[in-house]
């Protein structure tokens, strides 16, 4: 499955943004380097530490997309899967949902006798 085929959009601008954020991540870390005095410094790490939180907020939103491909992908594998159908499950939790709602007799009939 290729995404570019189910949502165009996101991956080009995805795509755009992180090339961006790596150029940016790569200018951050040379300001680093370069930094002279106190101030120089505190502005370049002030900066490559928001760089590198756009690039975490990005991973993420990649991780929230990644689930489509996932369900994309498990809907169109063709081999049976193994387990237990819903159908199957959900009718047997009804019959015991059936048995829970019977009345029950008193619990006094189960003390022993003197």
């Amino acid at each position: 499955v290729h995404f570019f085929t189910y949502d165009r959009e996101f991956i080009t601008q995805y795509c755009q943004v992180s090339a961006l954020l790596e150029l940016e991540s790569l200018l951050s870390q040379q300001s680093l380097r370069e930094a002279f005095s106190d101030i120089e410094l505190s502005t370049a790490k002030q900066r490559h530490q928001q760089v590198q939180d756009y690039i975490q907020q990005m991973e993420e939103i990649w991780r929230e997309m990644r689930w489509i491909m996932d369900a994309l992908q498990h809907a169109r594998y063709k081999q049976p899967s193994c387990g237990v159908s819903l159908s199957g499950f959900l009718s047997e939790a009804a019959g015991v949902m059936k048995d829970k709602s019977r009345p029950t007799s008193s619990h006094l009939e189960y003390l022993p006798s003197p």
